[in-house]
């Protein structure tokens, strides 16, 4: 069951990975922002993540959900504005 959890976490990576270096190649100014501070809190999370105490894992599933909000927000300004 380990392996199994290592490889959708290294495909989560993966797609994290190719939708914030689409979003910083073919968005505008706004959305590239968005997509680095996206990308800084994931970072943040997976570091909060290494702790084992209930307050890091709740800060670790925080900071996540507000990178997935800036990069929602980044693809739907892009969406909305067509790119570039």
């Amino acid at each position: 069951m380990l392996v199994r959890n290592e490889i959708m976490a290294i495909c989560a990576a993966a797609l994290a990975l190719f939708v914030l270096i689409g979003i910083v190649t073919f968005g505008g100014g706004i959305e590239r922002t968005l997509a680095l501070w996206a990308g800084f809190a994931g970072a943040l999370s997976q570091f909060a993540g290494q702790d084992r105490s209930p307050i890091s894992r709740a800060a670790s599933v925080a900071l996540a959900y507000i990178g997935f909000a800036l990069a929602l927000c980044a693809l739907v300004l892009m969406s909305s504005a067509g790119g570039h």
